[in-house]
């Protein structure tokens, strides 16, 4: 815990890599040891050892391929964060799946790339996750935008899904990362006020958690 303390204050980030596939994690992880402002604190190559990873080291950011057998992408996530509350997930996977990338952000990943991107990508991901800021590859968010745009043609046109200016500066907020306390403080609003205006931004953008919103934000251009 003390050597944890340290490493906060350095401004080290701790990090979890999780992927079956030995070549690609190994690989990974030697990577990461080339960035002094990492450290790779563990690996795990299925989802028993993950957990009990999660639950064991408490790293700041957990990467995980969606693909691991006898689990679901979500729950999987999902029972990271149980484990390790304070750790920010990161998808790095061989999976394009629409289906596999919407489980991740329902259940609470900040992150989504494939595989295929290079190094900085992926540390740059890495950064933007321990941040608590989100990041999708770009060749998924293009192809998210438009079946977005596709799918929300009918309720923008109808006037449902449009956002006030004050619930699209909660929203960049959200998109940055901030808690509601911290929202509140700098909107000058109570808490209450925000997770009020989280509501109508859940209901008009049909999200299922504030991390969802903000990715669908971003894939139709709503904020930066």
């Amino acid at each position: 815990m003390e050597e944890r303390r340290k490493e906060e204050v350095n401004g080290v980030i701790s990090i979890l890599v999780v992927d079956e596939n030995e070549i690609l994690r190994r690989g990974l992880v030697s990577l990461l040891g080339e960035y002094p402002e990492f450290k790779v604190v563990g690996q795990a190559s299925d989802p028993e050892e993950a957990l009990s990873l999660a639950n064991q080291l408490q790293p700041d950011v957990v990467t995980v391929e969606v693909r691991m057998p006898g689990i679901g992408p979500g729950t999987l996530i999902s029972s990271i964060q149980e484990k390790s509350p304070q750790a920010k997930t990161l998808i790095i996977t061989s999976s394009d799946a629409e289906e596999d990338l919407f489980a991740a952000i329902r259940d609470g990943a900040l992150g989504y790339v494939l595989k295929e991107v290079n190094l900085n990508e992926i540390v740059s991901a890495i950064r933007t996750v321990a941040r608590g800021e989100t990041v999708i590859s770009p060749s998924i968010a293009t192809r998210l935008f438009n079946e977005l745009r596709r799918g929300y043609t009918d309720p923008c046109a109808a006037g449902e899904s449009d956002l006030s200016p004050r619930e699209l500066e909660v929203l960049r907020l959200v998109a940055q990362g901030a808690p509601n306390k911290e929202i509140a403080s700098r909107l000058f609003v109570t808490e209450a006020t925000v997770k009020a205006h989280l509501r109508r931004i859940l209901q008009k953008l049909r999200a299922g958690n504030r991390t969802e919103a903000a990715a669908i934000a971003h894939a139709r251009g709503l904020i930066e």
